[in-house]
C-alpha cells in the first residue's frame, strides 16, 4: 500500500498543475479579448459600434435602403447575388427591422421598392429608365438612391 500512495500524490500534483497551466492560459486569452473588444467598441455609440463591426458593410448597405426610403414604404424587394447567403441576408433583415425585406424580385407589387446589390446579371440604365434582371425581365423604375454599395430603385 505504501508504494501505491506516492504515485497517486505525484498524479494529482501533475493533475493540478496542467490544470493551472490551462486555466492561466485561458484567463490570459480572455484578458487579451476584452482588450481588443475594448479597443474596437468601448466609447461609442450604436451606430459607431455597428460600423465598427465586423458586418459594418452590411449595416451600411441597411442604413442606405433605410434613409432612402420613401414615407410609408414598409416592405424592400432585394435584387442581389448573395440573397442565398443566409448569414448576409439574416443580418440585413436585422437591421432593416421592423421592415420586411423580400429576398427575390418575384412576384413584384406595383410599386416595389428594389434595392440591388451585387447583382453581377442586373443592368441598370439610368438614361431609359430600366433595370434589367438576370432573368431577361425588364422593370421600368425610378432611382431614389444611387450608392455605390446599394442602388434604391422604385417600379413605375
Amino acid at each position: 500500500r505504501r508504494e501505491l500512495t506516492p504515485s497517486v500524490s505525484v498524479g494529482l500534483i501533475r493533475a493540478m498543475a496542467a490544470w493551472l497551466v490551462v486555466d492561466t492560459r485561458w484567463q490570459y486569452n480572455l484578458l487579451s479579448n476584452l482588450d481588443l473588444t475594448a479597443a474596437r467598441y468601448a466609447g461609442k455609440t450604436l451606430d459607431e459600434k455597428h460600423q465598427a463591426a465586423e458586418d459594418a458593410n452590411i449595416y451600411r448597405v441597411a442604413e442606405t435602403i433605410r434613409k432612402g426610403l420613401p414615407a410609408g414604404v414598409t416592405k424592400v424587394t432585394l435584387v442581389s447575388d448573395l440573397a442565398d447567403s443566409e448569414l448576409f441576408l439574416g443580418k440585413l433583415r436585422y437591421y432593416l427591422f421592423p421592415l420586411w425585406l423580400q429576398p427575390k424580385p418575384d412576384p413584384l407589387d406595383p410599386q416595389a421598392v428594389l434595392a440591388v446589390v451585387e447583382s453581377a446579371g442586373s443592368v441598370i440604365d439610368p438614361a431609359k429608365g430600366t433595370l434589367r434582371l438576370d432573368s431577361g425581365q425588364t422593370l421600368s423604375v425610378v432611382s431614389l438612391v444611387d450608392d455605390p454599395m446599394v442602388r434604391l430603385l422604385r417600379l413605375r
